[in-house]
């Protein structure tokens, strides 16, 4: 099969490598779509230790079950399905408790196993949820960024939040900002260096949004909010100036939420 294959650092190269077999509580996937994540490309620019060649990169993606290993039940070769990018043992106290993606033994795909850049991927049925037939390929492929933005917002205990204020309007800001939407916030507010992503992110509601290049992002929250500050402040990009931004726009006992990835 055909794979994108992280051969050596600095090396990304289409090649043709072995089609994986599904294991025992494994299933094997036929890849339909897959997202190029931030920290894939961030990994690759960085000879990340995180993901050491060779290696097929790739969590974010869906696709159809082509093969059924042995001891599976609940899915046959044709559903479409989408995958959780963390595999947790199930095992352990924290699997137990809910809290799988504290598992010591997880893994990512893409990582630790080979993930989505191929044709065929093998994936641990415990990791699948099936795709309605409504959802296209694509955006099977941004549910595990649309996870992202649900999972920064479940850590907000405000309900109803006045102000929410997203740091970052790339991929997970965007996410994060219709998911601040959907769960009622009063006013959306955005912030980027790049125009055109503001653009996309008034486009989704964000109203006003903010360039930090042209000003101090902190003074104008401020101004907009009448001196309170946001309610709540996910700051989805991950440098030290945006972490201190993020904290410093919040109002006293506000919730600052922090997803981007940090620098060293």
């Amino acid at each position: 099969m055909k794979a994108l294959v992280y051969s050596a650092w600095d090396t990304l190269e289409v090649g043709d490598v072995r089609e994986p077999n599904a294991k025992p509580g494994e299933v094997v996937v036929r890849v339909a779509a897959v997202g190029i994540c931030g920290s894939e490309l961030e990994g690759f620019a960085t000879r990340s230790p995180r993901r050491t060649p060779p290696l097929i990169m790739g969590h974010e993606f869906c696709g159809e079950v082509q093969e059924v290993g042995e001891g599976v039940s609940g899915h046959r070769p044709g559903d479409r399905v989408v995958v959780n990018s963390v595999i947790s043992c199930g095992r352990c106290p924290a699997c137990r408790d809910g809290q799988s993606h504290l598992c010591p033994e997880r893994e990512v795909f893409g990582m630790k196993r080979p993930g989505g850049f191929a044709e065929l991927c093998a994936v641990p049925v415990s990791t699948l949820l099936l795709l309605p037939e409504k959802v296209s390929p694509v955006e099977g492929a941004l549910v595990e960024p649309l996870a992202n933005g649900v999972h920064a917002l479940s850590l907000v205990a405000q309900r109803l939040p006045e102000t929410v204020l997203v740091i970052g309007a790339g991929t997970i800001g965007l996410m994060a900002l219709q998911v601040a939407k959907a769960m009622g916030a009063f006013r959306l507010v955005c912030a980027d260096t790049n125009e055109r992503r503001l653009e996309v992110a008034h486009a989704l509601g964000a109203e006003p949004v903010f360039n930090p290049v042209r000003g101090d992002l902190v003074a104008a929250i401020r101004e907009f909010t009448r001196g309170r500050g946001a309610d709540v402040v996910i700051d989805a990009v991950g440098a030290s100036v945006t972490r201190r931004q993020a904290v410093a726009a919040s109002r006293p006992g506000g919730e600052v939420v922090w997803i981007g990835l940090h620098e060293d």
